[in-house]
């Protein structure tokens, strides 16, 4: 699944590159073409909204805001649409259930910061412009190519966090915390 979210990102990237190309040779003012087509784009988005996430029940859409899940929550797999997005997740008290749990994230800019137990394998996968993953304590930085970090020991665990951000820049934190350290 990782292959068709670099796939749209590169054909958008490309996409985006042909109009530029060819309001360039055609002396046409790209500003006054896509600043209504973004608003007239907008309006549909913010009145499709509410049928989408109801058609696709693990899909969360935000155009801009934050995400917060904490204490006693149900990790499942799940799909987050947003533009510019700040998701804290803290899975400390959250049933995780065995084996791969996909979070998947679409957007321009978004910041992913993730509290595990200890037990909790973490792999974090970014098709970004520029991203930026502080995985345990290691931190890791990439200019345009796809970023892959994964936790120690992540193939030998029973519960697992996959993390898959497609974006133009994006920054996940995961850290754990275990009973004896204060939070």
């Amino acid at each position: 699944m990782r292959t068709s979210g670099q796939l749209f990102f590169g054909v958008l990237v490309i996409l985006f590159g042909v109009i530029l190309l060819v309001a360039n040779v055609v002396k046409v003012d790209l500003w006054t073409v896509c600043w209504p087509t973004f608003l007239i784009l907008l309006g549909v988005w913010l009145i499709a909204r509410p049928r989408i996430e109801r058609s696709f029940p693990n899909t969360h859409i935000l155009l801009i805001g934050d995400y917060d899940q904490a204490g006693v929550w149900q990790v499942a797999s799940r799909e987050h649409w947003s533009f510019v997005g700040d998701y804290d997740l803290d899975m400390l008290q959250a049933n995780i259930p065995s084996g791969e749990t996909h979070l998947r994230y679409f957007g321009f800019v978004h910041e992913i910061k993730l509290i595990t137990p200890p037990d909790v394998g973490v792999s974090v996968s970014s098709t970004s412009f520029v991203s930026e993953v502080r995985l345990f304590g290691e931190k890791h930085e990439s200019f345009f190519f796809p970023l892959e970090q994964t936790s120690t020991g992540y193939a030998a665990a029973e519960r697992k966090i996959r993390i898959e951000c497609f974006g133009f820049v994006t920054t996940v934190k995961a850290r754990t915390i275990t009973a004896s350290t204060p939070s």
